[in-house]
Protein backbone atom coordinates (compact mmCIF):
# COMPACT_ATOMS: atom_id res chain seq x y z
CA UNK A 1 0.00 0.00 0.00
CA UNK A 2 1.14 3.56 -0.66
CA UNK A 3 3.24 5.32 1.99
CA UNK A 4 0.85 8.28 1.66
CA UNK A 5 -1.66 6.19 3.62
CA UNK A 6 0.46 6.25 6.79
CA UNK A 7 -2.09 7.19 9.44
CA UNK A 8 -1.19 10.04 11.83
CA UNK A 9 -1.51 9.60 15.57
CA UNK A 10 -4.37 12.09 15.79
CA UNK A 11 -6.76 13.83 13.44
CA UNK A 12 -10.36 14.38 12.39
CA UNK A 13 -12.58 12.16 10.26
CA UNK A 14 -13.16 14.92 7.71
CA UNK A 15 -9.55 14.44 6.62
CA UNK A 16 -9.20 10.77 7.49
CA UNK A 17 -12.52 8.93 7.03
CA UNK A 18 -12.93 5.62 8.84
CA UNK A 19 -12.41 3.50 5.67
CA UNK A 20 -9.10 5.25 4.99
CA UNK A 21 -8.03 4.78 8.62
CA UNK A 22 -8.90 1.08 8.45
CA UNK A 23 -7.04 0.66 5.18
CA UNK A 24 -3.98 2.44 6.50
CA UNK A 25 -3.78 0.48 9.75
CA UNK A 26 -4.48 -2.83 8.02
CA UNK A 27 -1.39 -2.15 5.92
CA UNK A 28 0.86 -1.84 8.98
CA UNK A 29 2.48 -5.13 10.11
CA UNK A 30 2.35 -4.07 13.75
CA UNK A 31 0.00 -3.78 16.73
CA UNK A 32 -2.16 -0.67 17.03
CA UNK A 33 -5.44 0.52 18.52
CA UNK A 34 -7.66 2.97 16.68
CA UNK A 35 -10.03 5.04 18.84
CA UNK A 36 -12.79 6.96 17.02
CA UNK A 37 -14.73 9.67 18.85
CA UNK A 38 -13.46 8.26 22.19
CA UNK A 39 -16.14 5.61 21.73
CA UNK A 40 -15.23 3.09 19.06
CA UNK A 41 -12.07 1.01 19.54
CA UNK A 42 -10.42 -1.26 16.97
CA UNK A 43 -7.28 -3.31 17.54
CA UNK A 44 -5.18 -4.29 14.53
CA UNK A 45 -2.44 -6.91 14.71
CA UNK A 46 -0.30 -7.89 11.71
CA UNK A 47 -2.81 -6.39 9.29
CA UNK A 48 -5.93 -8.04 10.71
CA UNK A 49 -8.70 -6.63 12.88
CA UNK A 50 -8.56 -8.74 16.07
CA UNK A 51 -10.68 -6.83 18.60
CA UNK A 52 -13.52 -4.28 18.59
CA UNK A 53 -15.40 -2.38 21.27
CA UNK A 54 -18.06 0.33 21.45
CA UNK A 55 -18.32 2.24 24.73
CA UNK A 56 -21.78 2.51 26.25
CA UNK A 57 -23.18 -0.46 24.34
CA UNK A 58 -24.18 -3.55 26.27
CA UNK A 59 -24.01 -5.99 23.38
CA UNK A 60 -20.63 -6.16 21.67
CA UNK A 61 -21.37 -8.09 18.50
CA UNK A 62 -19.33 -8.24 15.33
CA UNK A 63 -16.64 -6.35 13.47
CA UNK A 64 -19.22 -5.42 10.84
CA UNK A 65 -21.56 -3.84 13.40
CA UNK A 66 -18.72 -2.03 15.18
CA UNK A 67 -17.40 -0.56 11.94
CA UNK A 68 -20.92 0.49 10.93
CA UNK A 69 -21.32 2.30 14.26
CA UNK A 70 -18.03 4.14 13.79
CA UNK A 71 -19.07 5.11 10.25
CA UNK A 72 -21.94 7.12 11.76
CA UNK A 73 -19.54 9.48 13.53
CA UNK A 74 -19.69 13.06 12.17
CA UNK A 75 -16.85 14.47 10.02
CA UNK A 76 -15.70 16.74 12.87
CA UNK A 77 -15.19 13.76 15.20
CA UNK A 78 -11.62 13.04 16.24
CA UNK A 79 -9.56 9.86 16.20
CA UNK A 80 -6.39 8.65 17.86
CA UNK A 81 -4.00 5.83 17.01
CA UNK A 82 -2.06 4.10 19.78
CA UNK A 83 0.73 2.12 18.16
CA UNK A 84 2.23 -0.90 19.88
CA UNK A 85 -0.68 -0.90 22.33
CA UNK A 86 -3.75 -3.09 22.72
CA UNK A 87 -6.28 -1.09 24.71
CA UNK A 88 -8.76 -3.98 24.77
CA UNK A 89 -6.65 -6.62 26.48
CA UNK A 90 -8.93 -6.71 29.53
CA UNK A 91 -12.19 -6.92 27.60
CA UNK A 92 -13.97 -9.80 25.84
CA UNK A 93 -13.65 -8.07 22.51
CA UNK A 94 -11.91 -10.54 20.25
CA UNK A 95 -12.97 -10.96 16.62
CA UNK A 96 -11.47 -12.69 13.62
CA UNK A 97 -11.66 -10.26 10.73
CA UNK A 98 -8.98 -10.25 8.01
CA UNK A 99 -7.74 -6.79 7.14
CA UNK A 100 -9.13 -7.02 3.61
CA UNK A 101 -12.55 -7.86 5.00
CA UNK A 102 -12.41 -4.91 7.41
CA UNK A 103 -11.55 -2.54 4.57
CA UNK A 104 -14.50 -3.72 2.49
CA UNK A 105 -16.87 -3.50 5.47
CA UNK A 106 -15.85 0.11 6.00
CA UNK A 107 -16.22 0.87 2.30
CA UNK A 108 -19.78 -0.46 2.33
CA UNK A 109 -20.84 2.23 4.76
CA UNK A 110 -18.97 5.04 3.04
CA UNK A 111 -21.50 7.32 1.37
CA UNK A 112 -19.25 10.25 0.44
CA UNK A 113 -19.25 9.59 -3.30
CA UNK A 114 -17.17 12.65 -4.17
CA UNK A 115 -14.45 11.63 -1.73
CA UNK A 116 -14.45 8.03 -2.92
CA UNK A 117 -14.17 9.15 -6.54
CA UNK A 118 -11.32 11.49 -5.62
CA UNK A 119 -9.52 8.66 -3.81
CA UNK A 120 -9.95 6.34 -6.79
CA UNK A 121 -8.82 9.03 -9.21
CA UNK A 122 -5.68 9.62 -7.16
CA UNK A 123 -4.85 5.91 -7.27
CA UNK A 124 -5.78 4.88 -10.80
CA UNK A 125 -6.92 8.01 -12.67
CA UNK A 126 -8.90 7.34 -15.84
CA UNK A 127 -6.96 4.19 -16.65
CA UNK A 128 -8.52 0.98 -17.82
CA UNK A 129 -8.74 -1.33 -14.83
CA UNK A 130 -8.12 -5.02 -14.30
CA UNK A 131 -7.09 -7.31 -11.48
CA UNK A 132 -3.42 -7.93 -10.86
CA UNK A 133 -2.16 -11.31 -11.97
CA UNK A 134 -2.81 -14.13 -9.49
CA UNK A 135 -4.87 -11.88 -7.21
CA UNK A 136 -6.12 -13.73 -4.10
CA UNK A 137 -9.39 -12.13 -3.03
CA UNK A 138 -11.07 -14.68 -0.76
CA UNK A 139 -10.51 -12.69 2.45
CA UNK A 140 -12.57 -9.75 1.17
CA UNK A 141 -15.77 -11.79 1.47
CA UNK A 142 -17.51 -10.11 -1.48
CA UNK A 143 -21.28 -10.40 -1.65
CA UNK A 144 -23.08 -11.33 -4.87
CA UNK A 145 -23.24 -7.82 -6.32
CA UNK A 146 -19.62 -7.12 -5.44
CA UNK A 147 -18.53 -10.43 -6.95
CA UNK A 148 -20.14 -9.37 -10.24
CA UNK A 149 -17.94 -6.26 -10.31
CA UNK A 150 -14.88 -8.40 -9.57
CA UNK A 151 -15.83 -10.68 -12.46
CA UNK A 152 -15.95 -7.65 -14.77
CA UNK A 153 -12.48 -6.64 -13.62
CA UNK A 154 -11.13 -10.02 -14.70
CA UNK A 155 -11.51 -8.77 -18.28
CA UNK A 156 -8.57 -6.45 -19.12
CA UNK A 157 -10.70 -4.66 -21.70
CA UNK A 158 -13.58 -3.74 -19.41
CA UNK A 159 -12.60 -0.07 -19.29
CA UNK A 160 -12.33 2.62 -16.66
CA UNK A 161 -14.52 3.48 -13.67
CA UNK A 162 -17.15 5.13 -15.86
CA UNK A 163 -17.50 2.04 -18.06
CA UNK A 164 -17.72 -0.23 -15.03
CA UNK A 165 -20.48 1.94 -13.60
CA UNK A 166 -22.50 1.44 -16.78
CA UNK A 167 -22.39 -2.33 -16.33
CA UNK A 168 -23.01 -2.60 -12.58
CA UNK A 169 -24.50 -0.56 -9.73
CA UNK A 170 -22.30 2.57 -9.44
CA UNK A 171 -22.11 2.57 -5.62
CA UNK A 172 -21.12 -1.10 -5.61
CA UNK A 173 -18.50 -0.38 -8.27
CA UNK A 174 -17.11 2.48 -6.17
CA UNK A 175 -16.58 0.46 -3.02
CA UNK A 176 -15.15 -2.57 -4.80
CA UNK A 177 -12.77 -0.55 -6.96
CA UNK A 178 -11.64 1.55 -4.01
CA UNK A 179 -11.09 -1.50 -1.78
CA UNK A 180 -9.14 -3.31 -4.51
CA UNK A 181 -7.12 -0.24 -5.46
CA UNK A 182 -6.17 0.76 -1.92
CA UNK A 183 -4.96 -2.79 -1.23
CA UNK A 184 -2.93 -3.06 -4.43
CA UNK A 185 -5.14 -5.61 -6.17
CA UNK A 186 -5.79 -3.52 -9.29
CA UNK A 187 -3.49 -2.83 -12.18
CA UNK A 188 -4.14 -0.17 -14.75
CA UNK A 189 -3.28 0.48 -18.37
CA UNK A 190 -3.92 3.58 -20.48
CA UNK A 191 -7.68 3.87 -20.71
CA UNK A 192 -9.23 2.48 -23.87
CA UNK A 193 -11.62 5.43 -23.65
CA UNK A 194 -8.73 7.90 -23.81
CA UNK A 195 -7.03 6.01 -26.63
CA UNK A 196 -10.28 5.85 -28.59
CA UNK A 197 -10.91 9.57 -28.14
CA UNK A 198 -7.42 10.36 -29.45
CA UNK A 199 -7.87 8.11 -32.48
CA UNK A 200 -11.31 9.56 -33.24
CA UNK A 201 -9.93 13.10 -33.08
CA UNK A 202 -7.05 12.19 -35.38
CA UNK A 203 -9.42 10.44 -37.78
CA UNK A 204 -11.55 13.59 -37.96
CA UNK A 205 -8.49 15.77 -38.52
CA UNK A 206 -7.22 13.46 -41.26
CA UNK A 207 -10.63 13.55 -42.95
CA UNK A 208 -10.59 17.34 -42.91
CA UNK A 209 -7.19 17.23 -44.64
CA UNK A 210 -8.44 14.73 -47.20
CA UNK A 211 -6.16 11.93 -45.98
CA UNK A 212 -8.69 9.12 -46.13
CA UNK A 213 -6.22 6.29 -45.53
CA UNK A 214 -5.14 7.70 -42.17
CA UNK A 215 -8.70 8.71 -41.32
CA UNK A 216 -10.10 5.24 -41.95
CA UNK A 217 -7.30 3.50 -40.05
CA UNK A 218 -7.68 5.78 -37.03
CA UNK A 219 -11.47 5.50 -37.06
CA UNK A 220 -11.23 1.71 -37.08
CA UNK A 221 -8.89 1.79 -34.07
CA UNK A 222 -11.24 4.12 -32.20
CA UNK A 223 -14.18 1.76 -32.72
CA UNK A 224 -12.10 -1.23 -31.61
CA UNK A 225 -11.32 0.54 -28.31
CA UNK A 226 -14.68 2.18 -27.71
CA UNK A 227 -17.67 1.35 -29.97
CA UNK A 228 -19.74 4.39 -29.06
CA UNK A 229 -22.22 5.57 -31.75
CA UNK A 230 -20.30 8.68 -32.83
CA UNK A 231 -17.13 6.67 -33.46
CA UNK A 232 -19.02 3.97 -35.33
CA UNK A 233 -20.72 6.60 -37.49
CA UNK A 234 -17.43 8.12 -38.63
CA UNK A 235 -15.96 4.70 -39.32
CA UNK A 236 -19.01 3.66 -41.34
CA UNK A 237 -18.91 6.88 -43.33
CA UNK A 238 -15.23 6.53 -44.19
CA UNK A 239 -15.79 2.94 -45.20
CA UNK A 240 -18.74 3.97 -47.34
CA UNK A 241 -16.90 6.79 -49.13
CA UNK A 242 -14.86 4.31 -51.12
CA UNK A 243 -17.25 1.39 -51.01
CA UNK A 244 -18.27 -0.56 -54.07
CA UNK A 245 -21.90 -1.02 -55.10
CA UNK A 246 -21.96 -4.23 -53.07
CA UNK A 247 -20.33 -2.67 -50.01
CA UNK A 248 -22.26 0.61 -49.87
CA UNK A 249 -25.46 -0.90 -48.36
CA UNK A 250 -23.28 -2.32 -45.58
CA UNK A 251 -21.92 1.12 -44.76
CA UNK A 252 -25.46 2.56 -44.76
CA UNK A 253 -26.65 -0.19 -42.43
CA UNK A 254 -23.78 0.57 -40.05
CA UNK A 255 -24.82 4.23 -40.03
CA UNK A 256 -28.43 3.27 -39.42
CA UNK A 257 -27.41 1.48 -36.22
CA UNK A 258 -25.27 4.34 -34.93
CA UNK A 259 -28.07 6.84 -35.59
CA UNK A 260 -30.60 4.60 -33.85
CA UNK A 261 -28.31 4.44 -30.81
CA UNK A 262 -27.76 8.20 -30.71
CA UNK A 263 -30.47 9.97 -32.75
CA UNK A 264 -29.72 13.54 -31.64
CA UNK A 265 -26.23 13.86 -33.09
CA UNK A 266 -25.98 15.83 -36.35
CA UNK A 267 -22.94 14.42 -38.11
CA UNK A 268 -24.19 10.85 -38.60
CA UNK A 269 -27.14 12.24 -40.57
CA UNK A 270 -24.74 14.24 -42.76
CA UNK A 271 -22.61 11.16 -43.23
CA UNK A 272 -25.64 9.11 -44.24
CA UNK A 273 -26.83 11.89 -46.55
CA UNK A 274 -23.56 11.81 -48.46
CA UNK A 275 -23.61 8.03 -48.75
CA UNK A 276 -27.24 8.10 -49.87
CA UNK A 277 -26.24 10.56 -52.58
CA UNK A 278 -23.61 8.08 -53.70
CA UNK A 279 -26.29 5.40 -53.75
CA UNK A 280 -28.61 7.56 -55.87
CA UNK A 281 -31.14 8.05 -53.05
CA UNK A 282 -31.60 11.80 -53.56
CA UNK A 283 -34.87 12.24 -51.65
CA UNK A 284 -33.61 10.34 -48.60
CA UNK A 285 -30.34 12.26 -48.72
CA UNK A 286 -32.18 15.59 -48.76
CA UNK A 287 -34.13 14.60 -45.65
CA UNK A 288 -30.89 13.70 -43.87
CA UNK A 289 -29.27 17.02 -44.82
CA UNK A 290 -32.26 18.84 -43.41
CA UNK A 291 -32.15 16.82 -40.18
CA UNK A 292 -28.40 17.38 -39.74
CA UNK A 293 -28.75 21.11 -40.27
CA UNK A 294 -31.59 21.35 -37.79
CA UNK A 295 -29.62 19.51 -35.11
CA UNK A 296 -26.40 21.50 -35.45
CA UNK A 297 -26.44 24.29 -38.05
CA UNK A 298 -23.04 25.60 -36.88
CA UNK A 299 -21.09 22.41 -37.54
CA UNK A 300 -19.25 22.87 -40.85
CA UNK A 301 -19.13 19.12 -41.34
CA UNK A 302 -22.90 18.91 -41.74
CA UNK A 303 -22.87 21.28 -44.70
CA UNK A 304 -23.75 19.76 -48.06
CA UNK A 305 -20.74 21.59 -49.48
CA UNK A 306 -18.31 20.44 -46.81
CA UNK A 307 -14.86 19.79 -48.30
CA UNK A 308 -14.52 16.81 -45.98
CA UNK A 309 -17.20 14.95 -47.90
CA UNK A 310 -16.20 14.78 -51.54
CA UNK A 311 -18.96 13.38 -53.76
CA UNK A 312 -18.00 10.28 -55.65
CA UNK A 313 -20.21 7.63 -57.24
CA UNK A 314 -19.85 4.04 -56.08
CA UNK A 315 -17.67 1.82 -58.18
CA UNK A 316 -18.62 -1.57 -59.50
CA UNK A 317 -17.03 -4.50 -57.66
CA UNK A 318 -13.85 -5.80 -59.18
CA UNK A 319 -14.41 -8.86 -61.37
CA UNK A 320 -10.83 -9.82 -62.15
CA UNK A 321 -10.53 -12.30 -59.32
CA UNK A 322 -13.87 -13.91 -60.23
CA UNK A 323 -12.92 -14.19 -63.94
CA UNK A 324 -9.56 -15.69 -63.02
CA UNK A 325 -11.30 -18.30 -60.93
CA UNK A 326 -13.66 -19.12 -63.81
CA UNK A 327 -10.72 -19.55 -66.17
CA UNK A 328 -9.07 -21.89 -63.72
CA UNK A 329 -12.20 -23.99 -63.47
CA UNK A 330 -12.60 -24.06 -67.26
CA UNK A 331 -9.02 -25.11 -67.64
CA UNK A 332 -9.46 -27.98 -65.21
CA UNK A 333 -12.65 -29.14 -66.96
CA UNK A 334 -10.87 -29.34 -70.27
CA UNK A 335 -8.28 -31.60 -68.74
Amino acid sequence: MDDALTVPERGVLAEWPVPVLVAGLAAEPTLSTLVVEDTHLFVFRDGDLVAVWTEGVREQVSAETSIARAMRAPPEATFAVHRERDLLLDRPSGVECPGLRAILLAARGWDDRARIDAEIDAMVGDSSLCLVEDAVLGEFGFDEEEAEVVALLEDPGVGDLAHLSERATPDVVRRVVWALAVTGHLSSVPSTVVLAAEDHARATAALEKGDHDVAEARAARAVACDPRPAYRALHAYLYGLRATEVELPIALAMLERSIADEPDRARPYAFRARLRERAGQAALAAADWEKAGALDPDDPMVSRHSPTMPPSPPTAPKKRRLLASLRTLLGRSKK
